[in-house]
């Protein structure tokens, strides 16, 4: 790969700004196109370990992928790219970038600092997607050839430095996936991926021509931004999952309260950080779950509420996100069925609620006969 990225005639300083609004729009198309892509799969299953196991893979898989699709100014490397930059549609995490739908007040617990810092985070990096976007959309379509953007008296070609640049932004990635699956070495691949990221950036906007300073300005904001959510979200304490909400995140709210217990007892970090992220975890569930039934338009039926919550057989389905939706229809299908004009009831334990949105009869499997 002797070029940095395809070769193009305009030189990095003579772009101008109908390249500018090109490149503007096509990652802006791009970037709208994968938000409601992620928007779908939010709505198909919003958490749960076959999904966490997804995304930390793909969290492993991006370095490769997004690193040899940067540099490859076809189709195939452009989508690629792009896909990998929305984690293939598999994200489970905090703050993902349809997240910003959900605004702070519609979030458990209402507007509190945690829900405002969250919500901003998925503004952040939706943000940085659009942008990531742009850089490979300039040059990818020739925009700029950034092969030939370096100041004339630095003397300093950017190939190597957008490499560096490239690698750290990757492998931030693969810490995530290492610490998913406890791999060892993973705060020390993040602090690599974070040297690597801002010391190249700081180098090309001492030696590169206008349009790399910017660009590379912009990314050194943008990571001393979100290093600075981080640390400052890590002390906050996440909102708790309470009442009817609570039962479409039952498994990740009783880690979270099971863990909690035996850090109390045993008086251990381990535990206590297991119930951070146990509750954490049910957080964004509940957002997640706001978030799919807020940009639905049609709503369905108390019916075809039933008969999708009968159709996934809850008890004879070991996966938990099933789980989660059939309790999510069942919830939604009884609020629907009560009077508004009553207060609704406390949701009652998971069985109940199932029972009662199924009514008397209607709990049986139509393949086995067998009671869900």
């Amino acid at each position: 790969m002797a070029d940095c990225c395809c070769n193009s005639s305009n030189n990095g300083g003579d772009i101008g700004l109908a390249d500018m609004a090109a490149g503007a729009f096509i990652s802006g198309l791009l970037t709208f196109t994968f938000f409601v892509a992620e928007i779908a799969s939010t709505s198909i299953g919003h958490n749960g370990e076959a999904r966490a196991n997804l995304e930390a893979f793909s969290h492993i898989l991006s370095p490769p992928i997004a690193f040899i699709a940067f540099f490859s100014p076809d189709f195939t490397g452009t989508f690629l790219f792009f896909a990998s930059l929305w984690h293939f549609f598999s994200e489970s995490g905090q703050a993902r970038p349809t997240s910003v739908l959900v605004l702070p007040s519609k979030r458990p617990g209402g507007t509190n600092l945690y829900n405002v810092l969250n919500w901003f985070q998925s503004l952040w990096l939706l943000v940085h997607h659009y942008f990531i976007g742009g850089f490979k959309v300039a040059s990818t379509f020739g925009f700029v050839d950034l092969n030939n953007a370096a100041l004339p008296e630095s003397g300093v070609s950017p190939t190597h430095l957008i490499r560096t640049w490239m690698a750290g932004a990757t492998l931030s990635h693969l810490s995530f996936g290492m610490e998913f699956f406890g791999i060892g070495g993973a705060i020390a691949v993040r602090l690599l991926s974070v040297v690597f990221r801002m010391g190249a950036a700081a180098a090309m906007v001492a030696t590169q021509d206008l349009l790399i300073r910017a660009s590379m300005s912009w990314d050194l904001f943008w990571m001393t931004v979100q290093l600075s959510l981080t640390l400052v979200m890590a002390r906050i304490t996440v909102p708790t999952i309470r009442g009817a909400e609570a039962a479409t995140a039952v498994p990740a709210a009783g880690a979270a309260d099971a863990a909690g217990e035996a850090g109390k007892a045993g008086g251990g970090t381990g535990s206590t950080r297991a119930s951070v992220a146990a509750r954490r975890e049910a957080y964004e569930m509940e957002v997640a779950r706001r978030l799919s039934v807020a940009v639905v338009t049609k709503e369905p039926t108390v019916a075809e509420m039933r008969a999708r919550v009968r159709s996934l057989h809850v008890y004879h389905e070991p996966d938990p996100t099933t789980q989660r939706r059939a309790i999510g229809f069942a919830l939604r299908a009884s609020d629907m069925d009560s009077d508004p004009a009553k207060p609704s009831p406390p949701a009652p334990p998971i069985p109940s609620v199932i029972s009662a949105t199924l009514g008397p009869g209607q709990g049986r499997s139509a393949e086995t006969g067998e009671n869900i």
